[in-house]
């Protein structure tokens, strides 16, 4: 067998320096960007829920008003039709193409939220 030479064997790692700096570094740095990422996925969720939200609520408003509509066309209610505000959200006629009894008529509501 022969013998090793100290010219052929591998340096200790103790001889490396900087090593665990630079895997240090690149640990953090993906560590970072894990938590950005779920910073900004936990922010588009929450705003796609709170206009997911609004966007039912907008669409009940206007489901109410068309209810009444119909019902004050067809002689219910007392007095005027009123378009209601439910939780902020005002509703507002847009086309209505009522004529008389056994025509075809046509309503269009828009739903609008007026708070912050």
């Amino acid at each position: 067998m022969s013998a090793m030479s100290p010219s052929n064997s591998k340096p200790p790692l103790r001889d490396q320096r900087g090593f665990g700096l630079v895997a240090a570094l690149f640990v953090v740095v993906i560590l970072a960007m894990f938590g950005v990422l779920t910073a900004r996925y936990i922010f588009t969720t929450s705003v796609s829920s709170a206009e997911d939200y609004l966007w039912s609520q907008a669409l009940y408003a206007a489901e109410a008003a068309a209810h009444k509509r119909i019902l004050y066309h067809d002689g219910g209610g007392a007095g005027g039709f009123v378009a209601p505000v439910v939780q902020n959200i005002t509703t507002t006629v847009v086309s209505d193409t009522f004529v008389a009894a056994g025509n075809p008529a046509a309503l269009a509501f828009r739903g609008r939220f007026s708070g912050t």
